[in-house]
C-alpha cells in the first residue's frame, strides 16, 4: 500500500479541500485542528453558535413585538397566549431565558388597553 492510499493521506487532501474552500477571515478564527473531521466539527460549532444567537434574537423580537387581535377573524386568546409561550420556550432552549417576572408583563404588553 503507498502512502496515497493511507487514512492519514486521506486525512491530509480532505483537509486541504475544506481549507481551500474557507476564507482567511474563517481559518484564522478557528484553531490549527489534527484531522478534517476536527475542523469540519470547529466549522460547524462556529455556525451553529451564530445561528442560535441569530435564531434567539427574532424569537426576542416576535416575543417583544407580539400585539393580541381581537378582531373576531384573529386567532383567539388561548392561541395567543400558546404563540407566546412557544416564543420564550424557544429562547429557553437556546439558552437565552427570559425571567419568570418579566414574562407576564411581556404578555399584558401584548394585550390591548380595552376592548373596542
Amino acid at each position: 500500500m503507498s502512502y496515497n492510499d493511507t487514512w492519514e493521506a486521506q486525512d491530509e487532501r480532505a483537509t486541504g479541500i475544506i481549507q481551500r474552500y474557507l476564507s482567511d477571515n474563517i481559518l484564522l478564527s478557528i484553531d490549527t485542528k489534527d484531522s478534517a473531521k476536527q475542523l469540519y466539527n470547529a466549522i460547524v460549532k462556529r455556525y451553529n453558535e451564530t445561528n442560535m444567537v441569530t435564531t434567539a434574537f427574532h424569537a426576542l423580537t416576535t416575543l417583544v413585538s407580539m400585539k393580541y387581535d381581537s378582531v373576531p377573524s384573529s386567532k383567539s386568546m388561548s392561541d395567543h397566549i400558546a404563540t407566546f409561550l412557544s416564543s420564550s420556550n424557544q429562547l429557553t432552549s437556546l439558552g437565552y431565558p427570559l425571567p419568570e417576572d418579566l414574562l407576564p408583563l411581556l404578555l399584558l404588553r401584548s394585550i390591548p388597553d380595552n376592548k373596542d
